[in-house]
């Protein structure tokens, strides 16, 4: 009865801590621009943009006329610094997660088993092979650190601020 309930307290851990695992507390992704061409794809004509010259490079694009906004669309889809000041941004953003993350506390669950064979101890001999159970379940949180999380904070929102105006 005893491995059963140890056992059920083990799955209940590991499927408690797997859904803190992918729990997404501040979504700071959405800080971050949403791609490198994305937020401009939605102009036309129609709303105010401007026709710009049939661009002939590529097969796709030749006999048609572009809008402006199509044609930086385009740039930035084909421009590797474009897209590598994007992903930039996007790690900035990650980073900013990852920081806020330290006011979240901190979970920790282990559990073993051990089995041990017959010992002799003062003449007198213990019967068979015994088992052993442990499980520890840990919860630790930081309550004071002299401001040094608010500042790790502070300077990845001041990195994804940066990162955003470089791209």
């Amino acid at each position: 009865m005893v491995k059963r309930i140890m056992a059920l307290c083990c799955l209940a851990g590991i499927v408690l801590l797997s859904d803190c695992a992918a729990m997404e507390v501040w979504d700071e992704s959405d800080k971050a621009p949403i791609s490198p061409s994305q937020r401009l794809t939605n102009h036309s004509p129609a709303d105010g943009g401007n026709t710009v010259a049939v661009f002939q490079p590529d097969d796709e694009f030749a006999n048609r006329t572009l809008t402006l906004a199509e044609c930086i669309s385009i740039a930035l889809e084909r421009n590797p610094q474009a897209a590598g000041s994007w992903q930039a941004a996007r790690a900035a953003a990650a980073r900013t997660g990852q920081a806020k993350s330290e006011y979240l506390p901190t979970v920790g669950f282990t559990s073993s088993v051990t089995r041990g064979d017959a010992a002799e101890l003062d003449g007198r001999v213990d019967p068979g092979a015994q088992d052993q159970y442990d499980a520890l379940f840990g919860v630790r949180y930081l309550l004071f650190d002299g401001g040094g999380r608010n500042a790790r904070v502070q300077g990845a929102e001041a990195g994804l601020l940066a990162a955003n105006f470089r791209y």
